[in-house]
C-alpha cells in the first residue's frame, strides 16, 4: 500500500514542479493498482525568499488519514 501511494506522490510532485508557477492547494483522484488513491497538494510557508515548499499527502479514502506524506522544495 506504502509503496502505490508513494508512486501517486511522485507523479503529483511532478506535475507541481512542472508548473511551479501555480503552485497552490488542490486535492484529486488518481487511478493506480485497480486502486483509487485520493492526493492533496498543500503549499507550505518558508522562510526563505528563493524557495516555495508544498506537501503531497496521499490517502485510501477521501476523508482518511494520509498513507504518505512527502515535502519537497522548488524555485521561486
Amino acid at each position: 500500500e506504502k509503496m502505490f501511494a508513494a508512486m501517486v506522490v511522485d507523479n503529483q510532485m511532478a506535475n507541481v514542479m512542472l508548473d511551479t508557477g501555480a503552485l497552490k492547494a488542490k486535492n484529486g483522484t488518481e487511478e493506480l493498482a485497480g486502486r483509487t488513491w485520493y492526493w492533496k497538494v498543500t503549499p507550505v510557508a518558508t522562510t526563505q525568499p528563493l524557495l516555495k515548499a508544498f506537501d503531497v499527502s496521499v490517502a485510501t479514502a477521501k476523508n482518511a488519514s494520509p498513507v504518505v506524506t512527502v515535502r519537497s522544495y522548488v524555485a521561486q
